[in-house]
């Protein structure tokens, strides 16, 4: 995680903690480490009124802190991922229903006589694609989790995805999003 070229980062961003926590600088740990553009961001964690704290410290290469924020608490995530990844299995299965439901719409066309139910497709078709998308999104969501980045995961998973994913995904998939949500409101 630390190497040579960057080790002077990690310690800009743990005497940084330090001073603004008061919490010992041998007592902060480094739990994630990751180049952002021409920035570090270091997440820092460290015990303190024992409860566990979690930082995001943004450094760029001189060893200069630039930006800061608490990242969620440790223990945060684990039911949300299993709200998402639930969600996630019935909009995969909802996306699925959708492409048959089209291509079967679609096959009405090419048959002889019945070349008006060929409009009727596009129905599916519409309903196929914004099915697409709150696939996706709860994708980015569920990598967002498995990544520990809740704060991302939350500003991914909106209201309105919720309610999209409600009517074009199905009911479990809407309420499971929206109850995901209102757990992984910052606090």
């Amino acid at each position: 995680m630390e190497s040579t070229n960057t080790s002077h980062i990690v310690d800009a961003a743990k005497t940084w903690i330090s001073t603004q926590t008061g919490i010992s600088s041998a007592g902060l740990h480094v739990f994630q480490f990751e180049k952002k553009g021409a920035d570090y961001e270091v997440g820092i964690e460290g015990y303190s009124a024992d409860s566990l704290k979690r930082y995001l410290v943004t450094v760029n290469i001189s060893g200069t802190v630039v930006g800061h924020r608490e990242a969620y608490a440790a223990n945060r995530g684990g039911g949300d991922f299993t709200l998402i990844t639930v969600a996630f299995v019935f909009s995969l299965i909802s996306l699925i229903l959708f492409g048959i439901y089209f291509v079967f719409m679609l096959g009405l066309f090419f048959t002889p006589g019945i070349p008006v139910l060929a409009f009727i497709a596009i129905i599916p078709l519409a309903f196929f694609v914004v099915s697409l998308y709150c696939f996706m999104r709860v994708n980015r969501i569920r990598h967002y989790l498995n990544e520990g980045k809740y704060l991302e995961a939350y500003q991914e998973n909106t209201v309105g995805l919720g309610v999209l994913a409600l009517i074009f995904n199905g009911i479990v998939t809407g309420i499971l999003l929206l109850v995901a949500r209102s757990s992984m409101q910052p606090g």
